[in-house]
């Protein structure tokens, strides 16, 4: 046998060594992916319109120091996004550019190990549903924050929860 060649005898010790080498998730990480357009009800909102949508996802969601946060929006309201979310914001273009830039997000091999669970802000069913309950299977639930629109039945069935932030829900003025 070449001298460069290691033989790795299956035992105690490797079995003990291999378990050492999972991945380490702090308690409570999360992944918190907004898409802006569906949190506000569309591209045509104001600064103002998503400064209170963050203010009440911000109640709802209850951040912490260790959410890693995503946010995706048309053009149109990057502005917007940018002035009221101080993270990572994603631009799509196109229809479903928001949701395509979340979705880049979601690939479980980015995902499991690295989170303890995920907060979504959509109810798109026809884009998060499958990820969502693949990643629910792997061992990562996902949160589910509706805001302006509605959420599909499918995402409703794979999430572990699911709150509105509406204005309503929260006792404010719509």
């Amino acid at each position: 046998m070449p001298s460069h060649v290691a033989t790795l005898y299956p035992d105690r010790l490797h079995a003990q060594q291999a378990a050492a080498l999972k991945p380490w998730v702090p308690v409570g990480r999360r992944l918190v992916l907004v898409d802006i357009e569906n949190l506000v009800g569309g591209s045509c909102s104001t600064t103002t319109d998503v400064a209170n949508a963050f203010g009440r996802l911000r109640v709802a969601i209850a951040p912490s120091h260790h959410d890693v946060w995503a946010v995706a929006c048309g053009p149109s309201l990057l502005a917007a996004a940018t002035s009221a979310f101080p993270t990572r914001v994603l631009l799509g273009r196109g229809k479903d550019g928001a949701d395509h830039q979340l979705l880049a997000c979601l690939a479980p091999h980015d995902v499991v190990g690295c989170y303890a669970s995920i907060a979504l802000v959509s109810g798109d069913a026809a884009a998060f549903a499958e990820p969502v309950q693949e990643l629910a299977v792997r061992g990562v639930p996902t949160d589910v924050y509706i805001g302006a629109g509605h959420i599909g039945a499918a995402l409703y069935l794979a999430a572990r929860s699911v709150t509105s932030t509406r204005a309503e829900a929260f006792g404010a003025a719509a």
